[in-house]
């Protein structure tokens, strides 16, 4: 008696939980890392959950290369709608459904770009947060143009937070602005002073 019991109880207990995974995100699972931004820190919520894994393959489904699935992200992105909460950070799923600021539009974008394996890094200022992306050709970007180069890398402007902006489009940022460089890949910061800014025209 008490086996069969205890068998119902496990049973009972597994199906709160399958039950409760389905009605959360996965990124609820996941522990939010930090980004060192001099005295202070912001938080991580780059992930590849489900959710960013199924709107990021259903954005890019036109796509065969991914310089179009990278500009398709962006498009989407950007065209999320502008929300500002001072109080918390948005996961990325909350971004798809509620809207973000610049830092958490720039950190869903870096999930949906770490979904489809192309390479990131987040760049923050003292009120301001943007993402720049690897592009594997050039010529598929519309001129002008900046990028960040990083010893051999490439990474190309993206700007969240404008809907009129484009992979590549200058926000008027530079490296003097910078207070922090975060690589999504290998998710360590960068030391500023090996950004070097060029504007292509």
């Amino acid at each position: 008696m008490r086996t069969k019991n205890l068998f119902l109880s496990i049973i009972a207990v597994f199906l709160i939980v399958f039950t409760y995974r389905n009605y959360i995100s996965d990124e609820e699972y996941t522990v939010p890392k930090r980004i060192k931004i001099e005295e202070g820190y912001a938080t991580n919520f780059i992930n590849v959950s489900d959710t960013v894994k199924e709107k990021t393959d259903a954005i890019t489904t036109q796509c065969e290369k991914n310089d179009c699935k990278a500009i398709a992200i962006h498009d989407y992105v950007k065209n999320i709608n502008y929300t500002y909460q001072n109080e918390t950070n948005k996961r990325p799923t909350e971004v798809i459904k509620y809207g973000g600021d610049c830092d958490e539009k720039s950190q869903l974008m870096a999930s949906m770009l770490k979904a489809i394996n192309v390479k990131s890094i987040l760049i923050y200022t003292n009120n301001h947060a943007f993402i720049a992306v690897e592009i594997e050709n050039e010529k598929n970007l519309i001129k002008p143009y900046a990028k960040i180069e990083i010893e051999d890398k490439n990474y190309y402007y993206a700007e969240t937070t404008d809907k009129n902006s484009y992979i590549g489009a200058f926000n008027n940022i530079t490296p003097k602005d910078f207070k922090a460089i975060y690589d999504v890949e290998n998710e360590y910061k960068i030391k500023i002073e090996k950004a070097k800014l060029k504007i292509i025209s």
